[in-house]
């Protein structure tokens, strides 16, 4: 199990753009994947491989706590919610989010880049 939980779980390493982030989100949004079967991976590997407990812990409550949490929240309401805007939002993004090189927070600046070379 490599960074993304446990004792790195909010780590960021410039230039390391999947250390923080399993990639298995897509699969799993798009049905290529069952939480369930993810689930059976990660415990098999962690009872066979000795993973840190920790790390697993962290994973299974990613992927089982929160991920399938919000599907079940957005599942079990009307197809209005997921276009509600409880903040009734007005203003756009600011222009640095649209160009990673106008803004000087590093962690910002690494996750904007990321998405323009990734996306």
């Amino acid at each position: 199990l490599r960074g993304g939980v446990g004792p790195y779980q909010d780590a960021m390493v410039t230039g390391e753009y999947t250390m923080w982030h399993g990639l298995l989100s897509a699969y799993l949004n798009l049905g290529l994947l069952q939480p369930q079967a993810v689930l059976k991976m990660i415990v098999t590997a962690y009872e066979t491989k000795g993973l840190p407990p920790n790390s697993v812990e962290g994973f299974v409550r990613q992927v089982l706590g929160w991920r399938e949490y919000l599907r079940g929240i957005y599942d079990s309401q009307s197809d209005e919610y997921r276009d509600r805007d409880w903040f009734e939002h007005e203003w756009p993004l600011p222009e640095f989010f649209l160009d990673a090189t106008q803004t000087e927070m590093n962690c910002l600046r690494q996750t904007l880049s990321q998405v323009e070379r990734t996306s």
